[in-house]
Protein backbone atom coordinates (compact mmCIF):
# COMPACT_ATOMS: atom_id res chain seq x y z
CA UNK A 1 0.00 0.00 0.00
CA UNK A 2 0.88 3.44 -0.78
CA UNK A 3 -0.71 6.13 1.08
CA UNK A 4 -1.27 9.65 -1.14
CA UNK A 5 -3.04 12.82 0.21
CA UNK A 6 -5.50 12.99 -2.48
CA UNK A 7 -7.23 16.83 -3.27
CA UNK A 8 -9.82 14.40 -5.18
CA UNK A 9 -10.68 11.11 -6.40
CA UNK A 10 -7.09 9.69 -8.26
CA UNK A 11 -7.96 7.19 -11.58
CA UNK A 12 -5.80 5.13 -13.24
CA UNK A 13 -5.04 8.17 -15.79
CA UNK A 14 -3.16 9.81 -13.01
CA UNK A 15 -0.87 7.46 -12.38
CA UNK A 16 1.87 5.66 -14.37
CA UNK A 17 2.58 1.69 -12.75
CA UNK A 18 5.73 -0.24 -14.43
CA UNK A 19 6.53 -3.54 -13.63
CA UNK A 20 8.64 -5.67 -15.12
CA UNK A 21 10.17 -8.92 -13.72
CA UNK A 22 12.99 -7.15 -11.57
CA UNK A 23 11.87 -3.07 -10.93
CA UNK A 24 8.91 -1.64 -9.78
CA UNK A 25 7.98 2.39 -10.95
CA UNK A 26 5.20 4.56 -9.07
CA UNK A 27 4.90 8.09 -10.69
CA UNK A 28 1.93 10.52 -10.45
CA UNK A 29 1.49 11.65 -14.13
CA UNK A 30 3.33 14.81 -14.90
CA UNK A 31 5.70 13.81 -11.92
CA UNK A 32 8.06 11.05 -13.40
CA UNK A 33 11.36 12.72 -11.78
CA UNK A 34 9.82 12.10 -8.59
CA UNK A 35 8.75 8.69 -8.08
CA UNK A 36 6.55 7.58 -5.14
CA UNK A 37 8.04 4.37 -5.20
CA UNK A 38 10.56 2.85 -7.37
CA UNK A 39 13.78 0.58 -7.81
CA UNK A 40 15.40 -2.55 -8.35
CA UNK A 41 13.19 -5.58 -7.18
CA UNK A 42 14.88 -7.84 -4.18
CA UNK A 43 14.06 -10.53 -6.53
CA UNK A 44 12.12 -11.25 -9.77
CA UNK A 45 8.26 -11.34 -10.00
CA UNK A 46 5.73 -12.61 -12.71
CA UNK A 47 4.48 -8.91 -14.50
CA UNK A 48 1.48 -10.75 -15.99
CA UNK A 49 0.02 -11.58 -12.28
CA UNK A 50 0.77 -9.00 -11.07
CA UNK A 51 -2.05 -6.00 -10.42
CA UNK A 52 -2.62 -2.26 -9.14
CA UNK A 53 -5.34 -0.38 -7.99
CA UNK A 54 -6.57 2.99 -6.23
CA UNK A 55 -9.33 2.84 -3.66
CA UNK A 56 -10.09 5.13 -0.44
CA UNK A 57 -8.11 4.82 2.79
CA UNK A 58 -9.25 6.56 6.44
CA UNK A 59 -8.65 9.73 6.55
CA UNK A 60 -5.61 11.04 8.32
CA UNK A 61 -6.96 13.59 10.90
CA UNK A 62 -8.52 16.47 8.32
CA UNK A 63 -6.82 15.11 5.26
CA UNK A 64 -8.47 12.81 2.48
CA UNK A 65 -6.08 10.06 1.62
CA UNK A 66 -6.22 7.49 -1.03
CA UNK A 67 -4.33 4.28 -1.32
CA UNK A 68 -2.27 2.53 -4.43
CA UNK A 69 -2.99 -0.93 -3.73
CA UNK A 70 0.01 -3.20 -5.29
CA UNK A 71 -0.11 -6.98 -5.58
CA UNK A 72 3.28 -8.34 -6.65
CA UNK A 73 3.89 -11.94 -7.39
CA UNK A 74 7.08 -13.68 -7.01
CA UNK A 75 8.24 -15.62 -10.23
CA UNK A 76 9.23 -17.99 -7.23
CA UNK A 77 8.73 -18.34 -3.43
CA UNK A 78 11.46 -17.14 -1.71
CA UNK A 79 12.16 -14.74 0.94
CA UNK A 80 13.43 -11.12 -0.06
CA UNK A 81 15.65 -9.85 2.24
CA UNK A 82 13.48 -6.42 1.29
CA UNK A 83 11.30 -5.32 -1.29
CA UNK A 84 13.86 -3.06 -3.45
CA UNK A 85 17.30 -3.99 -3.61
CA UNK A 86 18.04 -0.49 -4.78
CA UNK A 87 15.48 2.36 -4.45
CA UNK A 88 15.64 4.64 -7.54
CA UNK A 89 15.85 8.54 -6.25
Amino acid sequence: MIPIKAGGNLTHDDLHVCVTATSLNVHVVGQEEKPLLGGELGGRIAPAKCTWSVREAAPIGTMQVEEIELHLVKETPAMWRDLLKQAYT
